[in-house]
């Protein structure tokens, strides 16, 4: 194992931050990169990848790493530093107003114009050649701000990578997952493995988050060079590690294992034999069918359902209380689906998000993530 580290420019005067990343195995074979704690204030991740190290030092020690693994279980020092008034503020800069998983550069344009005249009929060839080019533009990136820096750093550890694992965690949830349509034969698994109640897929999910801009490069750059073969290389999702106070270290290490297990699965481990995978518990349903329930005034929020918990058109989900008025409105369900997430708040705010529900058939369009 090698530790490394990589300096954030666009720092404030007298300070100094860093990117930590664990590099296991050697630069051949498949490449899986995982980070945990892009959005610093959810910490399940970051526990899950201290079980990580461990048992990839020992996979390392014994042989049975063939190929890379690079592990930055804290991506996110500027958000994990900003603390106000005893509450981690860790999603949002609060220097940018930015989500800190938004806004991933998309070089596929730059890349395809590059490439043209460069491509063979061999596919492998050409992720290569992609590849490669598509590094060399990552490293000559150069950021003002901080935030911009950051997502360099991630970028540039990340970008030829053949399975990206980005772990996040939700307010209060179930264990699901994020992906693309390309990538959900490969994703089923881990799903599977992980005990996923809901898998989640979206071409576009907006804003371009990590996890999205890791496989969307290449559907984007089929699209532009469509005369020559560009395969999918990369498998990419966001693991939620179920709600932000879900942390326990017999947690951790089961998902840590769980996620070991899937590194053989895809090749970079030795052992695919000797992995057993579940019968998935759901099938994938579309990002945009996801049912939304907004608050339509203050009040005290009270669930009536739980997370994990499989819902019908018209079942109760959730109060707001008016305790003044003594007026109470209660959101039904509209959708068959998994009730996958909610606020670990329990006051709203008028239109604040209350529930999250994983309906079958599309329902919204544009901007599909939370702010």
């Amino acid at each position: 194992m090698q530790q490394r580290s990589h300096a954030i420019s666009g720092v404030s005067l007298g300070t100094s931050r860093e990117v930590h990343s664990f590099h296991f195995g050697k630069q051949t074979g498949r490449k899986a990169y995982i980070q945990a704690g892009l959005h610093a204030s959810e910490l399940p991740g970051m526990l899950v990848s201290h079980y990580l190290r461990e048992l990839l030092q020992q996979e390392e020690e014994t042989g049975n790493l063939i190929g890379e693994v690079v592990l930055v279980p804290i991506a996110n020092p500027i958000g994990l530093d900003q603390t106000v008034l005893t509450y981690q503020m860790g999603r949002f800069d609060l220097y940018t107003g930015e989500n800190f998983n938004r806004y991933f550069p998309d070089l596929s344009t730059t890349v395809a114009n590059q490439l043209k005249g460069q491509l063979t009929e061999d596919g492998s060839t050409n992720v290569s050649l992609a590849r490669d080019v598509l590094k060399r533009h990552v490293d000559s990136l150069e950021p003002v701000r901080h935030v911009d820096a950051l997502r360099k750093i991630l970028l540039s550890l990340s970008c030829d990578a053949d399975v990206v694992l980005d772990l996040h965690c939700d307010c209060e949830s179930v264990l699901h997952l994020y992906t693309h349509p390309d990538n959900l034969d490969e994703v089923m698994p881990l799903s599977a493995l992980m005990g996923a109640q809901v898998t989640l897929y979206a071409s576009e999910q907006g804003n371009s988050p990590f996890d999205e801009v890791s496989v969307s490069f290449w559907s984007k750059l089929q699209k532009l060079l469509p005369e020559h073969p560009i395969p999918t290389p990369t498998i990419s999702t966001a693991v939620e590690l179920r709600g932000q106070l879900d942390v326990s270290h017999r947690q951790a290490k089961e998902d840590a294992e769980r996620i070991v297990d899937y590194l053989r699965l895809q090749g970079v481990l030795e052992g695919k034999e000797q992995v057993y995978v579940p019968q998935v518990y759901h099938n994938a349903t579309p990002l945009d069918g996801t049912e939304v329930l907004f608050s339509d005034r203050p009040g005290v929020i009270v669930y009536l359902a739980q997370c994990g918990d499989l819902l019908e058109p018209g079942d109760a989900v959730v109060d707001v209380v008016d305790p003044v008025t003594g007026e109470t409105s209660r959101h039904h369900a509209g959708v068959k689906g998994v009730f996958f997430a909610r606020q670990n708040r329990r006051y709203a705010m008028a239109g604040m998000d209350l529930a999250y529900i994983a309906g079958e058939h599309s329902l919204r369009s544009g901007q599909l993530l939370s702010a």
